[in-house]
């Protein structure tokens, strides 16, 4: 496996804290692990350079983290042993609301992608743990694949219902923070002018990527609205609902967060603006 690290500046204490524990997790057990990074460069630029490099060598999967991520070895672990072209780690918005980055595609308009947030699919599946599992670690983790309960969230859709006996969720997009690829979806995807795969396109070069993935030919990837289950074609785009990743803001904020948020809206709350939420979460101790 490749760990790739697009970074700008300097690498903060607790990603490199994380990268650290990771490696030596993988002397301990059976992860073989190389690491690359690339410095100093555009996001969509330093990404396309991981995965050509990617392409170049032998390994089966590129991981690619990114900077302001936290995690533990468990994560990248859990990600790779899926063995599934495309899956991303859970990680919320790092400003405004903690929402997950996990979108379906909602239309095209003047050559703009509008996209919506799959709140409800992945606070339905978390709902299932007990609240324990969120604290302690900051909700930096793998959930285990059997839940604690049935879920707790009121009025769950029956299309969200019907996709919580597994923590993998077809999206139409992910975010990069923490994502594995698999070779042969790399070597699946068209380059598009330039022969770059990420470019910043519509909604940015992680959006842009997953309409490129979703769009290769003869290889049957779906996104979120094409009916995969049981229809004999591959989700190409996939997040891990149960493997939690913290996004550093002032902290690391993750499933602790998002949970708690979508508790104050269920109950009425009156949120603040988005600007304020963070500073907000935190003074009030919340898990992230």
């Amino acid at each position: 496996m490749l760990l790739g690290v697009p970074y700008a500046g300097q690498l903060p204490g607790p990603f490199f804290q994380s990268v650290v524990g990771l490696l030596q997790a993988s002397h301990r057990k059976t992860l073989d692990l190389d690491v690359v990074t690339v410095p100093n460069a555009a996001i969509h630029q330093a990404r396309d350079a991981l995965l050509k490099h990617f392409l170049k060598g032998g390994r089966d999967f590129l991981v690619m983290v990114d900077s302001d991520q936290v995690f533990v070895p468990a994560n990248v672990e859990r990600l790779v042993r899926w063995q599934r072209p495309y899956v991303a780690a859970m990680i919320v918005h790092r400003v405004g609301p903690p929402k997950p980055v996990a979108f379906v595609w909602e239309r095209e308009t003047d050559g703009l992608h509008y996209y919506t947030a799959l709140t409800e699919e992945v606070y339905a599946y978390l709902s299932q743990f007990k609240p324990e599992r969120f604290s302690g670690t900051g909700g930096v983790g793998v959930l285990p694949l059997e839940p604690d309960q049935l879920p707790t969230m009121g009025d769950v859709p029956e299309e969200v219902q019907a996709g919580l006996d597994t923590p993998l969720l077809a999206c139409d997009g992910v975010g990069t923070g923490m994502v594995c690829l698999s070779r042969e979806c790399a070597r699946a995807i068209e380059p598009g002018p330039g022969g770059a795969y990420f470019d910043w396109q519509s909604g940015g070069e992680d959006l842009s990527f997953c309409r490129r993935l979703l769009a290769s030919p003869g290889e049957g990837y779906h996104g979120f609205h094409a009916d995969w289950r049981g229809a004999g074609v591959r989700p190409g785009v996939l997040m891990d609902r149960g493997c939690l990743v913290g996004h550093l803001t002032q902290y690391s904020r993750g499933a602790g967060d998002l949970i708690n948020y979508l508790r104050d809206v269920a109950a009425g709350a009156e949120l603040p603006p988005a600007a304020e939420l963070a500073a907000l979460l935190e003074a009030k101790g919340v898990p992230s």
